[in-house]
């Protein structure tokens, strides 16, 4: 975009100054095509530059979005672990109240842990412990259990 603006500036002083005062007819088609290229180039900039900024903006409100829902859900959640428990049993329990969160359990895997909704190992490494999480195979919540020792 600035490069483009600098451009319009220094092909228009020339364009009014060899065309229409010294009357120079030899750049009569030179000088303003480029003056034409420059603005497109800077229409063009300006046009990505602005589906970008978009772009971005939508990407944080989106994760925004999510963080704010995870977070309020997590404050007003009694925890509660359930072990050991097969899947109909869990979901029985969960159908009769919607607001416990199930810990999951630590693999022997380092950084894995074993989801409460089937038993599939899922990548938590980098993450806290006692973060609300949401299950890729179920897409249900589930805590994490403190760091085993």
């Amino acid at each position: 975009v600035a490069g483009s603006t600098s451009a319009i500036a220094w092909l228009l002083d020339p364009a009014i100054k060899k065309i229409f005062i010294d009357k120079d007819q030899s750049l009569i088609f030179l000088i303003p095509l480029m003056i034409i290229i420059a603005f497109a180039t800077k229409g063009f900039s300006l046009y990505y530059a602005k589906i970008t900024m978009i772009g971005v903006g939508e990407e944080v409100k989106k994760k925004n979005i999510v963080d704010e829902a995870i977070a309020s859900i997590s404050d007003s959640i009694e925890y509660k672990v359930i072990e050991s428990k097969d899947d109909t049993e869990i979901k029985a329990e969960q159908d009769k109240d919607k607001s416990i969160v199930p810990f999951a359990r630590w693999s022997k895997r380092v950084g894995y842990v074993i989801s409460p909704y089937g038993g599939q190992l899922i990548d938590v490494q980098g993450k806290s412990p006692g973060s609300v999480l949401r299950c890729p195979f179920s897409g249900n919540l589930f805590k994490l259990p403190k760091a085993e020792d």
